[in-house]
């Protein structure tokens, strides 16, 4: 398994890299993916109000033989999100983790199909002392329809900073409404 490293951002710097983005903006959404503890399954326990606890990581497969992953990561005090584009050949399950499909999902159905528009993320710095990183990447694809991925879980109905977990945002008032300490950007501000 491959070591995962937040995705550091500089200030200077408020767009992701250009093979990022020309690998994801304009490409299809064709299934979804995520990444769960081996042997768990993605069920209803996991799903709120607009908002899936997924664990580990997700992967949307795009229309041009390309998957791009967002999981959580951690290197020393850094929290944040690893982001990375793969050919499709690349995701497979690896003993420790799982990857289940979950493009059949109602809340999945208004995403496939369509091309996305646009990419972008919010950022913090989890500790002193060290750099900012992605901690939520907002989609807008065609027709208007938006989701955010982010780091965190649903605790008491609520959405909560956790570094080692991930959330899938479909609500915008939830998105809207989730900051994270250290951050001056919600996850649907991305």
């Amino acid at each position: 398994m491959t070591k995962k490293i937040p995705f550091t951002v500089d200030e200077r710097h408020r767009s992701l890299p250009t093979e990022i983005v020309d690998a994801v903006v304009g490409r299809r959404i064709e299934t979804i993916l995520y990444r769960m503890p081996s042997g768990v399954q993605w069920s209803e326990e996991y799903r709120h109000r607009g908002v899936h606890d997924v664990d580990m990581g997700v992967v949307i497969s795009l229309s041009n033989q390309v998957e791009f992953e967002i999981d959580w990561a951690m290197s020393g005090f850094a929290e944040g999100l690893a982001l990375g584009v793969h050919t499709k050949s690349c995701i497979e399950p690896d003993g420790l983790i799982d990857v289940v499909d979950v493009g059949e999902l109602p809340e999945w159905q208004s995403c496939l199909g369509r091309a996305i528009q646009e990419i972008s993320f919010s950022s913090f710095a989890s500790n002193e002392g060290v750099p900012r990183t992605v901690w939520a990447v907002k989609f807008r694809l065609e027709n208007a329809v938006e989701f955010a991925i982010a780091l965190g879980e649903i605790v008491d109905g609520r959405p909560h900073y956790l570094p080692d977990s991930i959330m899938v945002i479909m609500d915008e008032s939830v998105g809207r409404s989730y900051r994270i300490t250290g951050s001056d950007q919600t996850a649907w501000s991305a």
